[in-house]
């Protein structure tokens, strides 16, 4: 994995600025308050690093955010796959790290510590 992209996203994870959420990379959650999942807190970097951005206009769910790369493809639970390559995060390890957050349990603080390894 690209070593400045994983500190940005552990630094991120462990930052208490992300509410973490379930399913979808970032969309309103019960109390109507944004929330991600740990690959949402990735794309959220790659917006900020102009490699995509999040967009809530694309008509489906004004409570689900879409991720956008530019080549018309618009996402809501998992990068796309240059998204991925950018950050050089396998997907195998993406899917291991989905797991953890919407099945295992597995708080940001945990869900960094395992990408710390990766």
């Amino acid at each position: 994995m690209n070593k400045r992209i994983k500190a940005l996203w552990i630094d991120a994870l462990k930052s208490g600025d992300f509410k973490q959420g379930k399913g979808r990379l970032k969309a309103l959650d019960g109390d109507g308050e944004v929330a991600y999942c740990c690959l949402g807190v990735l794309c959220e970097i790659a917006s900020q690093e102009d490699q995509g951005s999040f967009s809530d206009k694309h008509g489906l769910s004004k409570d689900v955010y879409f991720f956008n790369t530019g080549e018309d493809v618009y996402t809501t639970s998992f990068p796309e796959p240059n998204t991925l390559e950018w950050a050089g995060l396998a997907n195998s390890d993406a899917w291991n790290l989905v797991d953890l957050n919407d099945g295992g349990g597995k708080t940001f603080e945990d869900i960094a510590d395992v990408i710390t390894n990766l």
